[in-house]
């Protein structure tokens, strides 16, 4: 079954495919939070009861238990499938960890319709219809829909809420990210990742005594990926590789330069050489798809951080 949303922090939700609604008005009783709230999430005492137990109350919206339960099922079912053991030390943190990622993901989702429906953006029922019968034609047909529908334990209404909350989650990501450039600031640099600061220096030294970058990055450098071809990094613009720091000494650095020795985030010593600078250049479809995602993922940080969050189970 083809999956209409692609970022990772729903992916978990579609471990086997489709959401379970969590939006029921249906009142339910609040069971005690198993965790003291964090300090972005106020403890604010909700208004309605609720006679069925909770997984977490999002502004004052629930997260039913069973719903949660459901899908911690199908991501159980989706680790063993994929050969985890529970019955091992690592088995059970990767159920932990699958755990507490279909919870979040669950939140964030709640966090994202609320949004569209404050903001007025709306998937109309014909637009899930029609994506319904897409799936269904995907499957091989009504029958077989049927029985993968039974397989991962869902109702036909079931699927249509997970699609309704895939849709919504589709066009708030175009809203979000629709201002962001396609052309932008970009430099093409290379470097060289060294394990300590005494073999950076080395490396360094050598390359100051006039000694070809790419040959020593091709003999010393860590980075797998891009050892092979001199430590070329490529074009690339801000906000995108995942070491800040690299990224910020290249866009300082002039056209041939190269950096003293940088210590990242991840305890590694790295050189940089600028060979390019562009002021505006068009940013490559993946790209420019990835700095889409960053934009979003900032978004929902910013409404997840200003939510009011209760979790009453623990995923740890």
């Amino acid at each position: 079954m083809k999956n209409f949303v692609r970022w990772s922090w729903i992916i978990t939700l579609f471990l086997v495919g489709g959401l379970v609604g969590c939006r029921s008005t249906e009142p339910a009783t609040l069971p005690p939070a198993t965790s003291p709230p964090t300090p972005n999430q106020p403890t604010v005492a909700p208004t309605p009861t609720f006679s069925q137990p909770l997984a977490a109350l999002v502004n004052g919206t629930p997260i039913f238990l069973d719903d949660y339960l459901v899908q911690e099922t199908q991501a159980e079912q989706a680790l063993t499938s994929q050969g985890v053991d529970a019955n091992t030390a690592e088995g059970q943190q990767a159920l932990a960890q699958a755990h507490h990622r279909v919870l979040e993901a669950m939140i964030e989702q709640e966090i994202i319709l609320q949004t569209a429906t404050g903001e007025g953006v709306i998937v109309s029922d014909e637009t899930v219809e029609t994506a319904v019968q897409q799936s269904i034609g995907e499957a091989g047909g009504e029958g077989a829909f049927q029985t993968w529908l039974q397989a991962n334990g869902l109702t036909a209404d079931d699927y249509r809420q997970s699609l309704h909350a895939q849709l919504v989650a589709q066009a708030m990501f175009q809203q979000v990210t629709r201002d962001v450039p396609t052309e932008a600031e970009q430099v093409r640099a290379r470097h060289i990742a060294l394990a300590t600061e005494e073999e950076a220096r080395q490396v360094l030294a050598r390359l100051q005594n006039g000694e070809d970058f790419a040959a020593l990055a091709q003999q010393f450098s860590q980075d797998a990926t891009t050892r092979d071809n001199g430590g070329d990094l490529g074009f690339f613009p801000r906000d995108l590789l995942l070491s800040p720091e690299i990224e910020e000494v290249a866009f300082s650095l002039a056209p041939q330069q190269i950096s003293d020795v940088v210590r990242t985030q991840f305890g590694q010593y790295h050189i940089v050489q600028v060979l390019e600078k562009e002021p505006s250049r068009p940013l490559p479809e993946d790209v420019l798809h990835r700095l889409r995602e960053k934009t979003f993922e900032r978004w929902l940080s910013e409404r997840l951080a200003g939510a009011e969050i209760l979790r009453f189970v623990d995923t740890g």
